[in-house]
């Protein structure tokens, strides 16, 4: 199956002008709540209590002043930080995306606590001043940029004891052990397929930014390199990570080897957790093709268009136990927290 379109853009992550608040309204919908865990509280309580470990470089606690949101999407992530900092800086490098987050977020948020950037994560820094801000979180984007440049630039954005906080997390996994084998086959198997449909036949460009984001996904963010001596109390907290598979796609969904790699520090701290609760959700099975279809871009169409896709569909519902049924799910969820250093 070929990409559906001949551009060998590596920004492949674009939202059609004029559809952006429909696709998003569905994107959220399928999507984890951070506000409704204590996902970014888990972010919060690292931020405030690190700078009394004996092994921090400072003593002064951070504050809650200045917060980016990297790639911020609709918005979800700054709209939840804003609960806490006195002012969001929201940027991403698509317009149509940035649009939509400024019309979602200002409805209930005053203009005077958010800032728009139309700008790549890479190039935050050249926007803004040294040591401005207090806290950058960037929510599943990483994988998408050159990760050597945005670490540098994240480093001379934040104060001395500033937070890092980065994370990602994959396609959900059914969680129900009478249900987990027969239903996540099928359903990975409704995920490859749709994904081989953009990521297959582009050009070389492309290509390279599909297997970079591949790479990246499949090592868990391993491959992020925090020993330049920029950062110090690293964790890598990683949720689910024996029981489920990173990623939105696998191999079978490529035209490249998905290569882990790790870079994982002596000092870095990996915390590993199994955890069916992790975001825990439930749906039926029009609630996992809702899923598909906002996945990626433009997939509406493509997943209705596929005839083997449809009988996927039809065999997942019978492995769910009927249209109605109702299965659990939950995720694979990676965080790296990380501390600007005074060195």
């Amino acid at each position: 199956m070929a990409a559906s379109s001949d551009s060998d853009d590596g920004n492949f992550w674009r939202v059609d002008s004029g559809s952006e608040d429909a696709y998003w309204d569905a994107y959220e919908a399928t999507r984890p709540n951070y506000a409704d865990s204590s996902f970014c509280e888990h972010m919060y309580t690292y931020h405030t209590s690190k700078s009394s470990l004996p092994t921090a470089s400072f003593a002064v606690s951070p504050s809650f002043g200045v917060a980016h949101d990297v790639g911020c999407g609709s918005g979800v992530a700054s709209g939840e930080f804003a609960r806490r900092f006195q002012h969001v800086i929201a940027s991403d490098n698509n317009a149509s995306s940035l649009d939509a987050a400024r019309r979602r977020l200002t409805v209930t948020l005053p203009a005077n606590k958010l800032s728009f950037l139309e700008c790549r994560g890479e190039e935050l820094v050249l926007y803004h001043p040294p040591q401005s801000a207090d806290f950058i979180g960037a929510a599943e984007c990483l994988p998408l940029m050159d990760a050597p440049i945005a670490l540098s630039g994240f480093a001379r954005l934040l104060k001395p004891g500033g937070t890092l906080a980065i994370w990602f997390y994959g396609r959900p996994h059914f969680s129900e052990p009478e249900y987990k084998a027969s239903c996540q086959l099928l359903f990975d198997f409704i995920m490859d397929r749709s994904f081989a449909k953009v990521i297959k036949g582009g050009g070389p460009e492309r290509k390279a930014a599909w297997k970079k984001a591949a790479d990246g996904m499949a090592s868990w963010l391993d491959y992020l390199d925090f020993s330049t001596g920029q950062w110090e109390l690293v964790q890598r907290w990683k949720w689910n990570s024996k029981s489920a598979k990173m990623g939105f796609f696998g191999p079978e969904a490529c035209d490249f080897n998905i290569e882990p790699t790790s870079s994982i520090g002596e000092t870095d701290e990996v915390i590993e957790k199994e955890d069916s609760e992790m975001w825990k959700g439930t749906w039926n099975v029009q609630g996992v093709k809702n899923f598909v279809k906002v996945s990626f871009p433009n997939f509406k169409e493509k997943v209705e268009a596929d005839s083997e896709i449809e009988r996927c569909f039809g065999k997942l519902t019978e492995a769910m136990g009927g249209e109605d049924a109702v299965r659990s799910y939950t995720w694979p969820v990676v965080l790296i927290l990380a501390t600007r250093s005074r060195s």
